[in-house]
C-alpha cells in the first residue's frame, strides 16, 4: 500500500516560500480555470462541464483544456454527482473523445468508487468518493501522482511525455466535472528543431546570437495540440474557425521522407531545401507543414506562423510532399485561435 502524503513537494515549497514573504497570491497566480475546447455532447458550467447529449453509458461526450502542461504542474477538479461514470486526466492525444485515449486518468465508477486508468489499463488506487471531493493529478519532478483531497492515492510508474492537456470523457448522461483548474507555472518552451539541427552542424552560436533563419528561444503556447502524420495528405484538426479569426501555429517534430537517411524535414521544410514537384505547394520546400480551411487554397505554415483565416471552415493540416507512402514520423502542432 502506498503511504499517504501531502500534495507535491514543489507546490508545497512554493506555498511555504510565499507565506514567508506574505505573498501567497503570487504563488497561485499561474493557477487558472480550464478553458475547454473540442466540446462534444457537453455544456459548459463555469470552469466545468456536464454531459447533455449522446448515448447514456457511452464514451461519446467530453472536451479538453486549451491550456497545456509541458513540465511540472497539475490539474484538479471537483466531483459533481454520485454514482455517475466518467473519466478525467492528462492526455497527449488531442484527438477523439475516448476513455482509452487518456494517458493518466481517474475513473469514477457508477458505484461510488474511483480508480486509476492509464490508456484504458487499470492500475490501482481504488478509493471511495462523494460529490464535493477534490481530485488532483500532479506532475512533480517527472513523476505523476494522483491525489484525493490533498493526499496521494497512487503514484504512476510511467514517466510523462509532453505536452499534456486535461481531457474529460463522460459516460453517464448528466455527469459533471466542476471547478476544473490547471497550473502550468513550470511549463517548458516549445522545442526548436532549428536549434537541434544547428547544434548538429556546429552552428549553435549563430542560433544563440539570433542570426537570420533561427528563432531565439521558443514560443510558449496554450493552444490545442494536434499530431500531423507524414503518411496522410490531410489531418482534420477538429477545429472550426471563422473568417477573420487569428490563428497562431507553433510546430515541432521531424519526419523522414524517403529511404535516404539525409532526406529529413522539420515543419520548416526539408533540411536540403529540395522541392517536391507534385506536392500541394510545388514551389515550397518538401516536408513543410501546410494547411487549408475547408476547400480553401493551401497555406504555408512552417514551424511558426500567425495568420488570419481567409474563410470559415474546418482546419486541416498536412505535409508538403508528393509521395507520402514512404514517409515516417509526425509533427506536433500547437494551434491557438483568437476570434
Amino acid at each position: 500500500m502506498i503511504a499517504f502524503r501531502t500534495t507535491s513537494r514543489r507546490v508545497a515549497a512554493a506555498f511555504a516560500a510565499a507565506a514567508t514573504l506574505g505573498m501567497l497570491s503570487v504563488a497561485s497566480a499561474a493557477v487558472q480555470g480550464v478553458e475547454w475546447t473540442n466540446q462534444v455532447n457537453v455544456a459548459q458550467r463555469g470552469n466545468g462541464l456536464q454531459k447533455i447529449g449522446g448515448c447514456d453509458g457511452c464514451d461519446d461526450a467530453g472536451a479538453m483544456s486549451r491550456q497545456t502542461i509541458r513540465g511540472d504542474g497539475y490539474v484538479e477538479f471537483t466531483v459533481g454527482e454520485p454514482y455517475t461514470f466518467w473519466v478525467a486526466g492528462l492526455s497527449r492525444s488531442g484527438s477523439a473523445v475516448r476513455f482509452n485515449d487518456i494517458d493518466y486518468a481517474l475513473r469514477f465508477n457508477a458505484n461510488g468508487s474511483a480508480d486509476v486508468l492509464e490508456n484504458g489499463q487499470y492500475q490501482g488506487g481504488d478509493i471511495d468518493y462523494a460529490p464535493g471531493d477534490r481530485f488532483r493529478i500532479a506532475i512533480d519532478g517527472g513523476r505523476v501522482d494522483y491525489l484525493k483531497n490533498g493526499r496521494v492515492i497512487f503514484e504512476s510508474r510511467r514517466a510523462p511525455q509532453y505536452p499534456l492537456v486535461l481531457e474529460t470523457v463522460f459516460g453517464s448522461t448528466g455527469a459533471s466535472i466542476r471547478d476544473a483548474l490547471i497550473e502550468t507555472t513550470a511549463r517548458a518552451w516549445t522545442s526548436n528543431d532549428a536549434y537541434r539541427e544547428s547544434d548538429r552542424y556546429g552552428e549553435s552560436d549563430r542560433y544563440r546570437r539570433g542570426a537570420p533563419g533561427y528563432r531565439n528561444g521558443g514560443a510558449g503556447t496554450s493552444g490545442q495540440f494536434v499530431t500531423v502524420s507524414s503518411l496522410e495528405r490531410w489531418t482534420d484538426t477538429g477545429i472550426w474557425v471563422n473568417a477573420g479569426d487569428t490563428l497562431t501555429f507553433d510546430a515541432e517534430g521531424r519526419i523522414q521522407m524517403s529511404a535516404d537517411p539525409n532526406d529529413v524535414a522539420t515543419p520548416a521544410g526539408a533540411r536540403s531545401g529540395r522541392l517536391a514537384p507534385a506536392a500541394p505547394m510545388r514551389n515550397r520546400a518538401a516536408g513543410m507543414l501546410i494547411g487549408r480551411i475547408g476547400d480553401s487554397g493551401v497555406m504555408q505554415i512552417g514551424d511558426r506562423r500567425r495568420l488570419r483565416a481567409p474563410m470559415s471552415g474546418e482546419l486541416l493540416l498536412g505535409v508538403n510532399d508528393d509521395a507520402l507512402q514512404d514517409n515516417s514520423g509526425e509533427y506536433r502542432v500547437s494551434i491557438a485561435v483568437e476570434p
